[in-house]
């Protein structure tokens, strides 16, 4: 059961998903560890409003972008977020786990892998499978830790 506080802090967040903004309303609220993760039930949503402000945003960027220098744009946003986080992780940590500017080179860096040119036919598909036989190894290798035993 939540107290007045929590419930406050609860339809707080709430209304913050519902915008598109519950990174932000958890950086004003404290840090991410700061209670126990029952007491913030909707804590999960702040990856969602990192991504959704990217997808409300990217667009744009993308028509004010010369289509020949598509690449460099996202290169530099790329840089720049990253340097960003870097930058300012030693004074707020909590700010640059939540805060979108702090955040997007990593989505930055999906953009620029679906921009560059990349293998095409017989070798995009041995990647893609190679790409999913490694995946569902790690998945099985996870939830059975002795199966990798035979290995030691």
């Amino acid at each position: 059961m939540l107290d007045l506080d929590e419930l406050k802090s609860f339809f707080n967040n709430v209304l913050a998903s519902a915008l598109f903004s519950a990174n932000l309303m958890l950086l004003l609220e404290s840090g991410y560890f700061d209670v126990a993760a029952h007491a913030k039930p909707l804590l999960h949503l702040w990856s969602l409003g990192i991504e959704e402000q990217f997808y409300l945003a990217w667009p744009a960027a993308l028509m004010i972008a010369p289509r020949r220098s598509l690449t460099w744009m996202i290169l530099a946003i790329l840089i720049t977020s990253y340097a960003l986080n870097i930058a300012f992780f030693k004074h707020n940590p909590s700010a640059v786990f939540y805060l979108p500017f702090t955040r997007v080179w990593e989505l930055a860096a999906g953009a620029l892998a679906l921009n560059l040119p990349g293998p095409r036919g017989r070798a995009a598909e041995t990647l893609a499978l190679v790409g999913l036989l490694a995946s569902r190894g790690v998945a099985f290798l996870v939830h059975r830790p002795h199966a990798i035993s035979w290995l030691c």
